[in-house]
């Protein structure tokens, strides 16, 4: 009777552990199907909404020509700078064509300072070229927090450079080193972490660095396009 007993303890004993072999090689199965989606979504961003960032982006000009100011005045250097823009754009009208129109041919440097608007104002407009086109100049003035970055985005990718003043000082745009976020919907949103600058009468770059340099020294950005009718 007592080994009939024990016969049957071990036989249950063999079925239950049969059974919690069974439930772990279950549960190890499905572990490894949920794996790989566990994985991925450990990569994801945290922030809700957020469905992709892509870091480092840039978007250059190579080729980006920088015109010498024949003064060293102030109103020369940005008028030059307007050159180098509207030069990209197949657009003849060159600083000594500004200054004369502007200035009165006169060489100024703070005393009479230049601001963004002001060049936007007088450089807007319907133009006769020496060879017979007929172009419209427009330009728009960004704030120095540079809210639209996609604008200038696109107008770097185009090859169009854009005027852009920094610490008093009139630069060129070359390049944007840029971190893109992606939202679902397809909202972006852009972060500026370096933006390439050439001043007219230098050769060097000169880069504003995110985190190193004051944004509020920005004080602000000229887009200029041109429409030949």
């Amino acid at each position: 009777m007592n080994r009939r007993k024990r016969g049957l303890a071990l036989q249950v004993c063999a079925i239950e552990v049969h059974r919690a072999l069974a439930l772990l090689a279950t549960l190890l199965f499905i572990v490894a199907l949920l794996a790989p989606s566990l994985k991925g979504a450990a990569k994801k961003p945290k922030t809700p909404g957020l469905s992709e960032i892509h870091r480092d982006l840039l978007v250059d000009i190579p080729d980006l020509s920088v015109v010498t100011p024949q003064q060293s005045c102030r109103n020369w250097r940005w008028w030059a700078a307007v050159e180098s823009v509207l030069a990209r754009e197949k657009v003849p009208l060159g600083q000594e064509f500004w200054v004369d129109r502007v200035d009165g041919a006169a060489c100024f440097d703070h005393e009479r300072p230049l601001t963004l608007e002001k060049i936007a104002g007088e450089i807007t407009g319907d133009y006769v070229l020496e060879d017979g086109r007929r172009v419209t100049i427009a330009a728009t003035v960004l704030d120095g927090r540079l809210a639209t970055l996609d604008r200038l985005i696109l107008s770097i990718r185009a090859g169009r450079t854009s005027l852009l003043v920094w610490q008093k000082k009139a630069y060129l745009v070359q390049g944007l080193l840029f971190d893109e976020y992606v939202y679902t919907g397809g909202r972006r949103r852009f972060e500026v972490k370096e933006i390439r600058l050439r001043e007219p009468g230098s050769d060097e770059t000169v880069t504003f660095k995110s985190g190193d340099d004051s944004p509020d020294e920005i004080e602000g950005l000229l887009l200029i396009t041109v429409l030949e009718k």
